[in-house]
């Protein structure tokens, strides 16, 4: 994919027919006074704020995020009810069994304390804009696209490639990746390609990174890295459902991997100096419990396989002997088990961009080397005995997900050709290795339905990770009037058959069906 776009073929949004919304703002002849130009300046009148914004009933809601759309809404839904929504709203999947969220919401991307969700007297985040600015524009005088556009595409790619007009959701996921090249979040720690650092030119990333960076600036750096990680991680979910391509290969990440949630949420109580080292590209062994200490991951892994699974496809390489990229996923599997094991016990690892001892970085330029970091340079961050239910939920639907991309290595992923086996598939030791891990699936299914018996700790992720390693289940059900029964092969569909009627009911994507 080329980086390299037109700012009017990224950023142009859809025409709404001049009727006022919180991102146009008021319509041309609306208020008795016309709309800022894009690229100019408010001042004088244009600048006075219109009634509906000065009287808007705010009193009712805590956080300052919201006072720039409550004057369209209040008609809807009173302030207090948004502020309610929004709190659901950015609530953490699983974090309470008796607090709603949203399954749309996978992570939250800002810090609770600045993302936005600001109390009545703290001060308003710098990425939000002035209640009566105009939008930034670009040098050709189109709307200038920022982070949170890029958040907003995500979120509509998650929403309505979980209902039923899956395709439709193309449309948005384009955009959210178009837009992501174009404010170069994949670039976000490009490496200086000069021999020497810093280099002559003045705009280098060799000579940005060695300025004094604030607490300010290293956050909103930050949040670039989140969005991205977000992104890339989604990226790998949605082309295993919808079995397409990679819109984001590894080689175009040159960002770090994500700081751990206990020194994100606390940022602002440690010194730049404070924050431990990091490499770039995605992290490969869990380290937490939030999302991109086990689910980006997992991502990372499942990108391999899918190019593997693809390369195999391809009409003129797919001939080509891939035994080698297979032990190498094989490795990394093996290596995420082990630390996954070892989660929430004091052996848990520090950091999930720090490499394991012996183990080579992952770093889009290999030919550089990048050095490794001890288990003992940070002290990890403790995971407390309220934490243990979140870790438990973590370990049980990582472990049936490591199971499932085993599957996807060795199997088919296609059922119909399965149940033909016209290759002869079923006496090769990739069935077996498939058979394995189809039936440890199935027991980590078990395990979830004891402990998250809804399957609301990850509803809209968990369908197409479920439906996989299930298709191995239908060729032993088909299979066992030949075979005769198995007993283990019994409970495991009875498991899986459960799964997928809690998950329709829960929110269903249709991948379960």
């Amino acid at each position: 994919m080329d980086d390299h776009f037109v700012d009017s073929e990224v950023l142009i949004p859809d025409e709404s027919g001049g009727y006022p919304s919180p991102a146009r703002g008021p319509g041309q002849y609306e208020f008795g006074r016309s709309r800022c130009h894009r690229g100019t300046t408010a001042t004088g009148s244009d600048a006075i704020l219109p009634n509906m914004f000065q009287k808007a009933a705010t009193d009712n809601c805590c956080y300052k995020f919201l006072e720039p759309v409550l004057p369209y809404v209040c008609d809807i839904v009173p302030a207090s009810v948004a502020c309610e929504l929004l709190g659901i709203f950015m609530t953490d999947p699983g974090s309470s069994l008796f607090c709603g969220a949203s399954p749309y919401i996978l992570t939250r991307i800002f810090r609770k304390k600045t993302g936005g969700l600001r109390a009545e007297n703290e001060i308003p985040h710098p990425n939000i804009p002035a209640l009566g600015a105009c939008p930034p524009t670009t040098t050709a005088n189109e709307p200038a696209g920022v982070i949170d556009d890029v958040l907003t595409f995500i979120l509509l790619s998650i929403a309505v490639s979980g209902s039923d007009f899956k395709s439709d959701c193309f449309k948005w996921w384009s955009k959210a990746i178009r837009l992501a090249h174009s404010l170069s979040l994949n670039r976000e720690d490009e490496r200086c390609p000069g021999p020497v650092s810093p280099c002559a030119n003045p705009i280098c990333s060799c000579r940005r990174d060695r300025e004094d960076a604030s607490i300010a600036d290293i956050e909103r750096k930050e949040e670039r890295r989140r969005v991205f990680w977000l992104l890339y991680s989604l990226d790998r979910h949605l082309s295993l459902s919808f079995n397409t391509v990679l819109s984001i290969p590894d080689s175009y990440c040159e960002v770090y991997a994500p700081l751990p949630e206990s020194i994100w949420e606390n940022l602002d109580q440690m010194g730049p100096e404070e924050l431990p080292y990091r490499v770039t590209g995605p992290p490969l062994v869990a380290s937490g419990t939030g999302f991109f200490e086990y689910f980006l991951p997992l991502m990372a892994i499942l990108g391999d396989i899918i190019e593997v699974h693809h390369r195999r496809r391809h009409p003129r390489l797919g001939g080509q002997e891939d035994t080698f990229s297979v032990a190498v996923i094989q490795d990394l599997l093996s290596n995420f088990e082990l630390t996954l094991g070892i989660l929430g016990s004091d052996a848990s690892l520090n950091s999930q961009a720090f490499d394991r001892p012996g183990l080579p970085s992952r770093d889009v330029t290999a030919s550089i080397p990048t050095p490794t970091i001890h288990h003992g340079t940070t002290p990890s961050p403790s995971i407390g005995a309220g934490d243990q239910p979140r870790v438990r939920l973590v370990k049980a639907y990582s472990t049936h997900i490591l199971h499932v991309l085993h599957v996807l290595l060795h199997g088919k992923w296609d059922a119909i050709s399965m149940l033909d086996d016209g290759d002869n598939w079923i006496a090769s030791q990739s069935f077996t290795e498939c058979a394995s891990h189809a039936i440890s699936a199935s027991q980590s299914v078990s395990t979830i339905l004891l402990i998250d018996p809804e399957l609301t700790f990850m509803s809209y992720l968990f369908g197409i990770y479920l439906l996989q390693g299930s298709f191995i289940l239908l060729l032993f059900a088909d299979r066992m009037p030949q075979i005769g029964p198995n007993e283990s092969v019994e409970h495991a569909c009875e498991d899986i058959i459960r799964a997928h009627e809690v998950c329709v009911v829960t929110l269903n994507t249709e991948f379960q069906v």
